[in-house]
């Protein structure tokens, strides 16, 4: 045998050192192979109990837990664990082994330079295919490379409020290293089936930690750390509010999710201007050891069930009646003033209204408009030169010294001396330019903010786009369809005003003999307006689809357009040959629109500085054009229009200098507030101007009409009144400010509210409808406001 050999082996003198070498490796082996069999003795671990310990490197540490899944169901298992011993160099990694699965973490936990000694983890829930057995087992291995003991603590325990349910509100809190996800089972399989998972953390030191909430299938494992939790199907980071709206489709139809609340460790994800760096976190904390509830963060999370899609008739419904409701009135006005025109203004066309009813049936039968023979036709016409335009500057500034000479005062037909083609076609061109612009504006756009939304969809990074989450109702591919939809009324007004124009144009053109009385009636702004007006409402449902910071344009940009067009359209009325050209109009908008973008991209000292100095100069090259009349203007003839300026008398007008007095000064003041303030929301900043100035002249308007004994028909009363009635509630839904692009999304966030009306309009919905109505009746002022002097002879009327 082995033992006898051994014997002889040392019984020889040659052989003793052999037999001394084997000896030693024998009982080195020995030794080893009963420290690892002590060492891997395995211990058995109870649900509900806690349980210490040492580890080293030399005595890991393996525990058995079992249990039963009939009393899991609707519930799950959690750990915590802590060790006051364990350093970032030497940690103790913990190791959860299940059938399927493995969580492990390291004892501390390291996340973005922050170390944690406590940690809390939610094991994923298993149910087996094999339902022979109710018992299973898991173990939870305890390991570390430090030769010194480390001592631990942790238990297992249940669970409970693990299931959330409809429309009951469950709060909790979370911290960087306790991260909490719950199960939702979704009640029917019906593919359609949606929730709207609502969260807030109102409360004051909750508000101001950055946390993210994600919706992933309920399948394992499960993404609740930083580093992993935005590979979940749709996630939101959070500081006071969050809305995540899920369908039971696609990735969620086994009717099973998780919803996961992650804490982290700094604020930076959250912070302004920070979309995509999920790394970036304060540092103040960094290589520090916190046992993970520094930061501890509250939640209150409801799951509702969403509007179904059959709920979104009534709203739309309502809304359709009320424009076509609108329309109908419009319409039987034009009817009746298409049958019965009002003698009193000398448009009488033989009988009154009554008289034709009394006349009988055939009588009521609306009267076909008919061209006067007289009427020119501007296709037989050349069009407007520059030539002619010079010609026209220069000789404007004739008569404007000759009238000051002569002591008179200057009158609308001294500035409609020009045949009227050359008129209309100057001033159509305000709107097939815009049509054209318009279009390929509308296209690019349309396209950008589709890929937007698809890679929401795809992606589940729902930061991309600044909806108010609590009232964004989605409809096939779009998330937001309430807000995109809520700006059909600025497409349905605009197309009405086209046709009010259309029908005051071909009112205008049968009758020849207003051709050269009241107000000279051009009617290319008009449309050029109502075109705006139906644009707007396209790239205002074109930046809804994903509102954003990076195609904000998209929604102010034919807002800019609309109040320029209507301080035009103002000025045309008694300016018309001097008023601005629809190149130079368009070319100034479009650098007000890249001013715009540079404004909300460099908000910093050194561009308010520009600005403001920028913004002097136009005022004062401003008060030169309008107190001048368009004496002077950067054309090809400047230097004979400034020498007949300098040669001429001054013209003296008291009050346009009033009034430019009073506009200089509030454009000055709005100039200093913007640079003192630095402004954040330069869009808007750059809107209030516009809108200031419309006002303004509006004002001074109205008020010239009552000094030179004009008066205003009551049909402009009305429409003020009904102006007012209309803008004073639409800017206060304006200003409720359910979401801000220029802020984090977060940060955005804080401001989302439930829906104000039928659960499907919020407030930004109902200022769509308000404020497109408001633009309507502005509009409608515009063109009616100098009704009263129809029949007029111009040289009666005065120029301000």
């Amino acid at each position: 045998g082995f033992s006898r050999r051994l014997f002889l082996m040392a019984s020889s003198r040659d052989h003793l050192a052999s037999f001394l070498v084997v000896l030693f490796a024998l009982c080195t082996v020995s030794g080893l192979v009963s420290s690892t069999q002590a060492a891997n003795e395995r211990q058995n671990g109870t649900i509900g109990e806690i349980h210490t310990g040492n580890v080293s490197s030399a005595f890991p540490t393996t525990y058995v837990f079992e249990y039963d899944v009939v009393d899991l169901e609707d519930k799950a298992l959690r750990v915590n664990v802590t060790s006051s011993s364990a350093k970032t160099r030497n940690p103790i990694l913990f190791v959860i082994r299940r059938q399927t699965t493995v969580q492990s973490w390291t004892i501390p936990l390291i996340l973005n330079r922050t170390s944690y000694s406590f940690v809390s983890r939610t094991l994923c829930p298993y149910f087996p295919d094999d339902q022979s057995s109710n018992s299973l087992s898991f173990y939870v291995d305890l390991s570390t490379s430090s030769s010194a003991p480390l001592n631990y603590s942790f238990i297992v325990y249940v669970e409970t409020s693990f299931t959330l349910q409809l429309d009951r509100p469950e709060t909790f809190s979370v911290s960087p290293s306790a991260p909490k996800y719950y199960q939702y089972r979704f009640n029917s399989t019906v593919d359609s089936d949606e929730i709207v998972i609502k969260v807030s953390s109102d409360e004051e030191q909750s508000r101001s930690i950055c946390a993210i909430v994600s919706v992933e299938p309920g399948e394992c494992p499960v993404h609740d750390l930083p580093s992993n939790v935005r590979y979940s199907s749709a996630y939101q980071t959070i500081l006071a509010r969050a809305g995540i709206t899920i369908a039971q489709k696609g990735l969620f139809k086994r009717g099973l999710i998780y919803v996961t609340f992650v804490v982290y460790s700094g604020d930076g994800p959250c912070s302004t201007g920070v979309y995509d760096n999920i790394d970036r976190e304060e540092e103040d904390h960094a290589d520090r050891n916190f046992t993970g509830l520094i930061r501890v963060k509250s939640f209150t999370v409801t799951l509702e069930k969403a509007l179904p899609l059959s709920s979104y008739v009534a709203p739309i419904a309502v809304s359709l009646a009320i424009c076509f409701g609108f329309f109908i009135i419009v319409f039987m006005y034009l009817l009746i003033d298409w049958c019965y025109l009002d003698p009193k203004r000398g448009r009488n066309r033989g009988q009154t209204f009554l008289e034709k009813l009394q006349g009988g049936p055939s009588a009521l039968q609306c009267e076909s408009y008919q061209n006067s023979s007289n009427q020119v036709d501007g296709r037989q016409q050349r069009a407007l030169t520059d030539d002619d335009i010079s010609v026209n500057v220069v000789s404007t500034c004739d008569v404007i010294c000759q009238k000051r000479m002569e002591g008179n005062p200057l009158v609308v037909s001294d500035l409609a001396r020009m045949s009227e083609n050359q008129m209309r076609s100057k001033y159509k061109r305000y709107a097939w330019s815009l049509v054209t612009v318009g279009v390929f504006y509308a296209l690019p756009s349309v396209q950008l903010v589709i890929a937007y939304q698809t890679v929401l969809n795809l992606s589940g990074n729902q930061d991309l786009c600044y909806y108010n989450f609590w009232c964004a109702h989605p409809a096939g591919i779009l998330s937001d369809f309430n807000h995109v939809w809520s700006n059909v009324a600025y497409i349905l007004l605009g197309l009405l005003f086209f046709l009010i124009v259309y029908r005051r144009s071909r009112r205008y053109a049968a009758r020849q003999e207003l051709h050269d009385t009241g107000i000279p009636q051009y009617f290319g702004l008009s449309y050029a307006m109502a075109v705006a007006l139906v644009a707007e409402g396209i790239m205002s449902g074109t930046y809804h689809i994903c509102p954003s910071g990076s195609n904000f344009q998209f929604d102010t940009a034919f807002m800019y357009l609309i109040a320029v067009l209507s301080i035009l359209k103002l000025y045309q009325s008694r300016h018309a040959e001097v008023s601005a050209y629809a190149y130079k109009a368009y070319a100034a908008m479009a650098f007000l629109i890249l001013i715009a973008v540079f404004g909300v991209l460099y908000n910093n000292l050194a561009f308010w500085l520009v600005f403001f100095f920028f913004y002097v100069v136009v005022i004062l090259y401003m008060n030169l054009e309008i107190y001048y009349i368009g004496a002077w203007s950067l054309g090809k003839s400047l230097f004979l229009q400034w020498k007949k300026a300098l040669l001429c008398e001054e013209p003296f007008y008291p009050n346009r200098r009033c009034f430019l007095i009073v506009s200089t000064i509030a454009n000055i003041a709005i100039a200093i507030f913007g640079a003192a303030s630095q402004y954040s929301d330069f869009a808007s900043y750059l809107l209030a101007i516009l809108i200031v100035n419309l006002v303004l002249y509006l004002f001074y308007y109205a008020v010239m009409k009552h000094i030179k004994k004009e008066r205003l028909s009551k049909s402009a009363f009305v429409l003020a009144i009904l102006i007012i009635l209309l803008w004073a509630p639409a800017f206060y839904f304006f200003t409720r400010g359910l979401t801000n692009w220029q802020k984090s999304a977060a940060e955005s966030r804080n401001n989302n509210t439930e829906c104000d009306v039928a659960s499907f309009y919020d407030a930004h919905d109902i200022w769509h409808f308000l404020s497109a109505f408001g633009v309507f009746f502005g509009f409608l002022s515009f063109l009616t406001i100098d009704d009263d002097l129809e029949g007029v002879d111009r040289s009666t009327i005065a120029v301000f």
